[in-house]
């Protein structure tokens, strides 16, 4: 079967978003456990406990810790996407749709590092109003 490219880029980034967020959160839950192990007559009870891997159990740090982590990923890929749109502007040999397709990545990529910056200052406002901190 012959996908069109743009299917399987956006297939490949979702996937790739996808395995990034819930692929490091293998455990989130502190909790212990005692198992016992006989070795011939003797019983010996061994305890294994979990920290907590998020530092916190707190609600509105743990929400901040997330949307700062998504905010910067967002940034970076806003970067890459700078990155790309200047390439395509040195590589278009004079070829006018080449020039403007560098021109728009660049410029939707500004307009999305603007609204990537908005939307910190705006979550990072509500959240110091929400905590006091």
């Amino acid at each position: 079967m012959n996908y069109p490219r743009k299917i399987v880029k956006l297939n490949l980034l979702a996937l790739i978003l996808t395995l990034t967020f819930l692929g490091g959160s293998s455990v989130l839950a502190a909790g212990s456990a005692s198992r016992s192990s006989s070795v011939g007559s003797a019983t010996q009870a061994q305890s294994v406990s979990l920290s907590n891997p998020l530092g916190t159990s707190d609600f509105n740090t743990i929400a901040a810790t997330i949307i700062n982590g998504i905010l910067g990923f967002v940034g970076t890929i806003s970067l890459l996407l700078f990155i790309y749109g200047g390439l395509v502007l040195m590589t278009s040999a004079g070829a006018s749709a080449k020039i403007d397709k560098g021109k728009n990545i660049i410029l939707y990529a500004v307009i999305g590092m603007v609204i990537v910056f908005t939307s910190y200052i705006l979550v990072k406002f509500v959240i110091q109003g929400i905590t006091g901190v």
